[in-house]
């Protein structure tokens, strides 16, 4: 490249800045400049409570309708009148007369709760003898007078084989008295027996077995039989208080012997019926 070319390169550098400047200028001068504008105060807005009530969604609840009763005439009751019937009259009950008692058989009897008047004597037991409710084993044995003890006399029988005495204190509880057979080897009478005034016998309370089988049935002590039921009235029998097993004749025991029943303590009153034999069959009274 010669002078000539780098000159006129320079010119047109030179122009093309010149050309530049001119505009920015040009530019600077149509921008306008913002205007300053004077403080003014704010206004302080004072906060207030203006919240509106919110509103309330009540529902409005209907009156309940009012339910008139309605006026209904109640049915009329006719009542017809009706004789009551005449009730026949009752039976007169025709009254029996008891039969009159003999006393003068109880004259000498104690009264409840009362003791006889004592005599004087005393029985002392030796070495013990059974007391009975009545003179003979035919009554419930009561009581014991034992060895050396002594209790009242208050009279006999009319055999004069029976002494009326007073209960040993310990034994006292149901019966006041009682009555001991006058065996001299038993007990000790301070006295004669045939001196003491004679006291009536209580009545006594017979007791039975009944045998209500078909088989024949043996009672001991005693070795009483009784036959089956169909054969009464051989199928019963009296027995005084005590104790009594009951066999049965027609079943074997393994020794060979009559099957044992059973063993039953009686006193008076008693009424025992035996409903089973020696085969486990039962069987009811007729």
């Amino acid at each position: 490249m010669n002078m000539n070319d780098q000159f006129r390169g320079f010119k047109w550098a030179r122009l093309f800045a010149c050309l530049s400047i001119s505009l920015l200028s040009a530019c600077a001068q149509a921008t306008p400049q913002p205007t300053k504008v004077a403080d003014t105060a704010v206004p302080v807005i004072a906060a207030t409570n203006t919240t509106a009530p919110l509103p309330t969604n009540t529902p409005t609840i209907p009156p309940e309708p009012t339910i008139l009763p309605t006026s209904t005439e109640l049915p009329t009751l006719a009542f017809t009148a009706t004789s009551v019937p005449t009730l026949p009259p009752l039976p007169v009950a025709t009254l029996t007369p008891l039969p009159t008692l003999n006393l003068t058989a109880q004259a000498n009897a104690p009264a409840a709760g009362m003791l006889p008047s004592p005599t004087g004597m005393m029985i002392t037991g030796a070495p013990l003898s059974y007391i009975y409710r009545g003179p003979g084993t035919a009554y419930n044995l009561i009581g014991t007078l034992y060895k050396d003890v002594s209790v009242n006399v208050f009279g006999r029988n009319e055999k004069g084989d029976w002494i009326n005495v007073q209960m040993p204190p310990e034994q006292a509880v149901k019966h006041q008295v009682g009555w001991i057979r006058m065996v001299a080897a038993a007990v000790s009478l301070s006295g004669d027996v045939m001196s003491l005034p004679v006291i009536p016998s209580p009545k006594v309370n017979p007791a039975y077995i009944i045998n209500c089988t078909d088989d024949t049935l043996v009672v001991t002590p005693g070795d009483v039989m009784l036959l089956g039921q169909d054969d009464s009235p051989k199928n019963t029998t009296r027995v005084f208080p005590g104790k009594y097993s009951i066999y049965d004749t027609l079943a074997l025991d393994p020794a060979g012997g009559f099957a044992y029943l059973r063993t039953v303590l009686i006193y008076e009153g008693y009424m025992i019926t035996v409903t089973e034999d020696g085969t486990g069959v039962s069987h009811k009274c007729n």
